[in-house]
Formats: structure tokens, sequence, C-alpha cells
């Protein structure tokens, strides 16, 4: 878990399920209502990379701010990779 004045980032380090040569570390829960996440991310991507991390994810909600974390995500050279769909039961 990362925090700083306006929001924290957390998540978990695993090997991948289906090839555990590879390390990722996936972002669980991202909020930072008063800035764009970037210094959180950062440090979020620093601790991965000192841990032995070959990949990053981060996700974003479909919301006001989709679009804005998305470019932020691509323009720091993140490929979309997943669509997530979810049912209330």
């Amino acid at each position: 878990v990362f925090l700083n004045d306006h929001g924290f980032v957390c998540g978990v380090l695993s090997p991948l399920l289906f090839n555990p040569e590879y390390l990722i570390a996936a972002e669980l829960a991202w909020y930072c209502p008063e800035g764009d996440g970037q210094e959180l991310k950062t440090a979020f991507e620093d601790w991965a990379r000192d841990n032995g991390a070959t990949l990053c994810q981060f996700s974003t909600l479909v919301n006001g701010y989709t679009d804005k974390l998305g470019e932020m995500l691509i323009n720091d050279q993140y490929a979309p990779i997943e669509v997530a769909y979810i049912k209330e039961l």
C-alpha cells in the first residue's frame, strides 16, 4: 500500500498463473480523487521493479476518469490487455 496526501494505491506481486517465469505486480485499488495519481503509480512501479516484477498491471473503472487515466497509462507505455465485465447476483 502506498499513500500520499491525495489517495492510495495497493496491489499484489505474484507469478503469472499460466507462466510462472513472469512475476507481475497487479494493482488492486487505486484511488486519487484530488489528482491524477502519477506519484502513486510511480511508487507502485518502483516497488514492483525493486521486488523482481517483470510486468505491471493497472486497471481503470469505467467512469468519468476512464479516458484521462487510460491516456496517462498509454502515454507511459502501458498497453490495453483485457476488458472485464461484472454482473450483480
